[in-house]
């Protein structure tokens, strides 16, 4: 009964978009490899597929942050146990940056062995539909050191955003625009540090499209992507808009019946998700020289609505729209 109710109201969206207005691909101008800009912005780097994409993206458009700040958990990310706690402080940060490494990306890693066929043809549209140059992709999938990115890379172990240490290490950092990249939920200590401004992509079109899974939520309800750049502030997605884009839509000519839902919503979010947001931050760098002071919206939590992560049966109804799943598994 639940799961017609459901069906009902997805029939009752309709599909919108036609209404949208899709954000054109970029003109990718020829670049010397050698040469980069050095852009002022400090990019707060939590190992993961977004972090990755993002600095891939910076790279690939000859773009160098002016600094990568790398949060290092001093935990396990898995176990929660605190790592490395016998070894010598400089040893102890790189040892706790591989473990963390290589939990993140296990899952990543694994899929590309048992799942590539999928991968390819999903990574394969978004350089089609996207515009990214195969190299980009490579680059992020690389796992290459920070400092292939970046001249300034300084690395500080934290248990989480709220760490003092933390706070106390960008209170003292001198005025700029930080990019956001992940590791939980930012702390009001932080973004009330007012000699910094805070950029975050969020997978939706704000205001309408805020809350969690919002990279499925967009398709399933608008058939497509949709990502937003803006300035963080305390609340659920509801700082100041600088640039809200709808993505170019995506067909996947793949059989996904053999492939267990659980790993479906991993590749989306591994090999996927990332790419919608490096889209937008590729917009944002192409067109600015200057991120502290960006032309913005400021919006009200009134407007739009707040997703949450979905029922198995909606991720269902949002994999079936993306990939015309044959049968439930």
């Amino acid at each position: 009964e639940m799961e017609s109710v459901w069906q009902l109201s997805l029939q009752a969206l309709g599909d919108p978009s036609d209404d949208l207005t899709i954000t054109s691909l970029p003109k990718m101008a020829v670049r010397d490899s050698d040469t980069y800009k050095v852009i002022p912005l400090t990019v707060l780097f939590y190992e993961g597929p977004i972090a990755r994409a993002y600095l891939a993206t910076l790279s690939g458009l000859g773009f160098r942050p002016q600094k990568i700040i790398e949060l290092v958990a001093a935990k396990d990310v898995a176990t929660k146990k605190i790592v490395g706690k016998w070894l010598p402080r400089g040893l102890r940060s790189s040892y706790a940056a591989s473990i963390q490494r290589n939990k993140i990306h296990y899952w990543p890693k694994q899929l590309s062995k048992t799942n590539s066929d999928f991968i390819d043809v999903i990574l394969n549209e978004v350089q089609t539909k996207f515009g990214f140059q195969n190299t980009f992709i490579e680059n992020a999938n690389a796992l290459l050191p920070l400092s292939t990115y970046s001249d300034c890379v300084e690395s500080i172990l934290v248990e989480g955003l709220a760490d003092k240490g933390l706070q106390q290490y960008l209170s003292e950092e001198p005025a700029g625009a930080i990019l956001y990249t992940g590791g939980g939920i930012v702390p009001a200590a932080l973004l009330n540090l007012q000699h910094l401004k805070f950029l975050h992509i969020h997978p939706g079109f704000l205001p309408d499209i805020r809350g969690a899974d919002c990279a499925l939520w967009s398709s399933l309800l608008t058939g497509h992507a949709s990502a937003t750049c803006f300035y963080m502030s305390p609340g659920i997605d509801t700082g100041d808009i600088i640039s809200p884009c709808w993505l170019p839509s995506l067909s996947f000519d793949v059989d996904t019946a053999s492939i267990d839902r659980q790993s479906i919503y991993r590749v989306v979010y591994g090999f996927l998700d990332p790419w919608v947001r490096a889209f937008v931050l590729r917009e944002l760098v192409n067109n600015n020289d200057d991120y502290e002071t960006l032309v913005s919206v400021p919006q009200s939590e009134k407007d739009g609505t707040t997703f949450h992560f979905m029922h198995q049966r909606l991720r269902d109804a949002a994999f079936q729209k993306l990939f015309k799943l044959r049968k439930n598994k």
